[in-house]
């Protein structure tokens, strides 16, 4: 693959790693999550293909204005070749940060690829539990598991992210496994707790109920109390019911 096949750019975003932004999301999932709220990235196809040199010089028209590119999808690291030869380029002309938001679902192979040209990642883990994983996205989260571990040995984790599911990945054994599993990895791993919310949801779990501020302020009690300290919240992110 030589071409980056693109559902849509952000030219500045401030939640998608550090600082104002520009972002690649990338057509193309691995995963079937049950809550996706952008399905239309899932299918590795109805995208938009740039050249690496094209999408450069996207960016570059914008550098004075942003702090780095972070790319995302979909699940951006099936686009690894591209994505790379771009973050290569990036790191050579340009003083701008690279950033990777993925699932985790990435073989050795391109994890290591990835890791020379990239500052950091955001990675989002579904469950620390295999059989919830699976539930949610289809697959199991081994693979996950072992990029996590190798961003950290890297010091290359920027955040790990948990969406929070009513009655699928939020009881308080699932809190323990995520409280243990972090505090295995690295006291300084931060950690970004997302609400889940149904709006736009087509999947299987369109049916369950956002979750309320007051049960996010309990998980994030139960959080603290279980040692965590390092946590991102997201108070304006959740809807009421």
């Amino acid at each position: 693959m030589n071409n980056l096949h693109i559902n849509k750019i952000v030219d500045f975003s401030y939640v998608d790693g550090p600082g104002n932004r520009l972002v690649l999301f990338l057509q193309g999932c691995n995963f079937n999550c049950q809550y996706c709220h952008n399905p239309e990235t899932i299918p590795e196809r109805k995208a938009k293909s740039y050249t690496v040199e094209e999408t450069f010089n996207y960016i570059i028209k914008r550098k004075d204005y942003i702090a780095g590119v972070t790319a995302s999808g979909g699940e951006c690291t099936l686009q690894w070749e591209p994505l790379m030869k771009l973050f290569a380029k990036l790191k050579e002309q340009t003083q701008l940060t690279t950033f990777i938001d993925t699932n985790g679902n990435v073989c050795d192979k391109k994890m290591d690829a990835l890791l020379g040209y990239t500052d950091g990642f955001m990675i989002d883990l579904k469950a620390v539990n295999y059989d919830t994983h699976k539930r949610i996205t289809g697959k199991g989260n081994e693979q996950v598991i072992k990029t996590i571990k190798k961003a950290v040995k890297h010091n290359k984790l920027y955040e790990l992210r948990y969406v929070l599911i009513p009655e699928i990945n939020d009881s308080k054994n699932d809190l323990k496994d995520l409280a243990n599993f972090i505090k295995y990895l690295n006291a300084e791993t931060y950690l970004m707790l997302i609400p889940y919310r149904n709006q736009g949801v087509v999947g299987e779990f369109k049916s369950l109920p956002s979750m309320t501020e007051d049960q996010y302020n309990r998980i994030l009690k139960t959080m603290y109390s279980l040692g965590l300290e390092k946590i991102i919240k997201k108070r304006n992110f959740f809807c009421k019911n």
